[in-house]
């Protein structure tokens, strides 16, 4: 990731572990749930990865988020379509984030953090900016090459993690 870019999707970092990189000083953050999705956007979790994926396929700009919308219109998905509308005049915190990641999918590609990642509630925190709630990605970056080097059973580097 390139580190002139701040993405508002990720939680504000302070310090870190530089020796073993297991500790990081960050923003507080709450664990997210579907309730908080469905109070902040107004969709499931997974229809924001759909919006989020069709953008960034498509390589919409902001100003040319009417076509997402009226995709989704056409094939039926009416919650998606209010998001897209959402994403387009909403100014919340919330809304920022969200267009941060998806800034971050068109700078980065979908690749650089998989929609898995995304997906999964698990990776999702909930914190206050300017006194209103804002979700953000607090774990991503599993990748095949994170698991070759600490969850194989054939890992020989000793750099297992211990739980």
């Amino acid at each position: 990731m390139n580190p002139r870019y701040k993405y508002k999707i990720f939680p504000d970092f302070y310090d870190a572990d530089r020796q073993n990189w297991l500790a990081l000083n960050c923003e507080l953050c709450a664990k997210a749930d579907k309730k908080d999705f469905a109070k902040l956007f107004k969709a499931q979790l997974l229809i924001v990865v759909d919006v989020i994926e069709f953008i960034v396929n498509h390589k919409l700009e902001d100003f040319e988020l009417q076509k997402a919308k009226d995709n989704f219109q056409a094939n039926g998905s009416n919650v998606a379509a209010y998001l897209v509308m959402n994403l387009m005049s909403n100014t919340s915190p919330a809304f920022d984030a969200l267009r941060s990641l998806i800034e971050f999918y068109r700078r980065n590609g979908l690749k650089s953090m998989l929609l898995g990642d995304v997906e999964s509630e698990a990776n999702w925190g909930l914190t206050f900016r300017d006194n209103q709630p804002v979700l953000v990605i607090i774990d991503a970056g599993f990748d095949s090459d994170v698991y070759n080097t600490y969850y194989s059973a054939n890992n020989t580097s000793g750099q297992a993690f211990q739980t």
